[in-house]
Parts: structure tokens; sequence; C-alpha cells
């Protein structure tokens, strides 16, 4: 999803599509569109009151066919750029004018009052302050890279870490999308399989069979997310531990295809480079299918040809230990 601003003009030809009739005067209209088809999924309407130091958001909408937490993050965030970028220190929302419920409204920081959910932007979050906390998260970061996993390259010179793995499973989103079982948004399935490994720069890699390190595992991924995000600027934390949560609880249709992804590559990866990592940890068809059992929940095609031209090619070889009776 992105989000642009649009002139009075194309908003009249909006308000037509959406079946609305909103009379409007001296305010931005920001637009939030779908990446897939650039197809409009609901507007923001803001007037800025500088005798008040507040940004008014007088309208907001989301189709309610679409509507989810990550739509009102991307669009709220925008206007909050604009927000601070015009030196306003508070956003205030009109619920009546809204048709989003305001519990989702608390979550993000805004709070009632005299009927208006209001929230203060921090004065820590002036643009210096704002882009000096993206810096330090980026930075942060980067140390994905020294994550070393198990699964070693397709060449099987030396084993990729979590950097490689979240590009390597994002482009495999771009192109591999089409199989998914559900229709999903592909900028988030690529958004989450980007971030949802990030927790690792402090949690560490938990190696998928290996009982005893999966046992805290889920713990210690909560508490570095706690403290990883929270770097960020409070929007901005919100909406990345919101979509980490996401794919986390394996609900959405992006999550469960997200996470079919993620089993998928490192099960490619491991016949390409002659199941070496499978070989090395004596790996059972029982552990395989265990970790696997809704991988086709998010793409049959998928797990129909991992099955057949990863895992049972290893199995014949011996690569994987055979422990389950197979057709």
């Amino acid at each position: 999803m992105f989000v642009e601003k649009i002139n009075f003009e194309k908003f009249n030809k909006l308000q037509k599509e959406f079946d609305l009739k909103i009379e409007i005067e001296n305010e931005d209209i920001f637009v939030l569109c779908s990446a897939e088809n650039y197809s409009d999924i609901g507007f923001a309407t803001v007037k800025y009151e500088y005798k008040s130091n507040q940004a008014t958001i007088t309208n907001l909408y989301i189709k309610p066919n679409l509507f989810n937490i990550s739509a009102i993050n991307n669009i709220l965030n925008i206007v909050i750029k604009y927000a601070i970028h015009k030196s306003i220190s508070n956003i205030a929302i009109i619920p009546k004018n809204c048709n989003i419920q305001s519990y989702y409204l608390h979550d993000l920081g805004f709070s009632v009052f005299n009927n208006v959910l209001i929230k203060t932007l921090s004065k820590k979050e002036s643009l210096p302050q704002r882009l000096t906390q993206q810096i330090k998260f980026i930075l942060e970061i980067d140390k994905e890279k020294e994550i070393e996993r198990q699964t070693y390259l397709a060449d099987s010179s030396r084993k990729e870490n979590d950097a490689e793995h979240a590009w390597h499973m994002s482009v495999m989103a771009l192109i591999l999308s089409e199989h998914a079982n559900n229709q999903i948004d592909k900028f988030k399935v690529i958004s989450m399989l980007l971030i949802h490994d990030l927790v690792e720069v402090y949690a560490g890699d938990s190696f998928a069979y290996d009982d005893a390190a999966q046992q805290n595992a889920k713990q210690r991924e909560l508490d570095a997310a706690d403290k990883l995000f929270s770097i960020l600027p409070k929007d901005q934390e919100i909406y990345l531990r919101t979509l980490w949560n996401e794919f986390e609880e394996y609900k959405t249709n992006e999550a469960i295809f997200a996470h079919s992804l993620d089993n998928f590559q490192p099960m490619m990866l491991n016949n390409a480079s002659n199941g070496r990592a499978w070989h090395e940890h004596r790996v059972a068809l029982s552990k395989i299918l265990k970790r696997n059992k809704r991988t086709a929940e998010g793409s049959k095609n998928l797990w129909d040809f991992a099955f057949n031209k990863f895992v049972k090619p290893n199995l014949a070889n011996s690569h994987i230990i055979n422990d389950v009776e197979t057709k």
C-alpha cells in the first residue's frame, strides 16, 4: 500500500467511487492505494489549524472489505509526517466522520478528549529526532547480516545469514505470489518477510529441528521484539510490531503464505546443496512434516513441489532419515 496526496477534482471522482458525499474546504486530501493494482482503498482529509497547533483529520474512511490495521497505519503515518513537517504537535480525529473503530485508534496512541480522538506528537518527534531514531534502527538491524542460519547456500560453499534469507524470500514473494491459495496483499507479504527475523539480532537463530533451542525461543523473540521495535518513532514501532505480530499469529492470508515461503526456501536450498544440512543434523522426515504441517494452507502448489522435488529425492539417497511410511 502507498499514500498519495490528491486535489479536489480527483477527490470528487473518488467520492463517487466510494458512494459518499463530503463537503470539505481548505483541507489536504490523502488517498491510500493498493500497491498491487493501484485501486483506492481509503482516504483522509486533513485541516491544519496553526492557532491551536493541531491537524484535524476531518474525515477518515477505509473500504470495509479492505479494512486492516496496516491500512490505518499507512494513512496515519503520512498524515503525521506532514504534521511534523508543518511543525504541528497534535493530531485530532472526529470519530463521527470516521469508519474506523475507536479501539484501533487507541492502540495507535490516540486518546479521547471531548468526544475527539487526540494524539500528541512528542517533542522528541521533531524531524531531526525522528530521522535519528530511524537511522539508529536501520543500523541496529545491520546485525542481521551476522546471524548465521543452518541452511547452506545453493552452491554449498557456506551457510546463509538471516539478511540473505529475508532478501531471498522477499524476491520469492514477488515471483511466486501467483501460487498463493488465497488472494493476498503482495506488498504486505514482502514487508512481513523482510522483518520477521529481525528480532534475531537479539534473540539469535533457533534451528527449526533443534527441540532444545525451540523451547524458550518464543519468549526470547518477544523480549527482543520489545527492545528492537521500540528504537523507532512510536507510530513506526506500532506499525512494524503489529506486522510482526500478525506474522507470528499465523492467521491472515498474508501471514499464512509468508510462512509457506519461510518453509519452502530452506527446503529448496537444502535440496540444491545436496541435502547437506539435513544430513549433517540427521533430520528425520517426521520433523520435516511437522514443521510443514500448514505449508499447503498457504500454497498447495509450493508444498507439492517441495515434497516431490526436494524431500523425496533426499529420502531416496538417505540425506533425510525415513521414519515415516510414505506413498
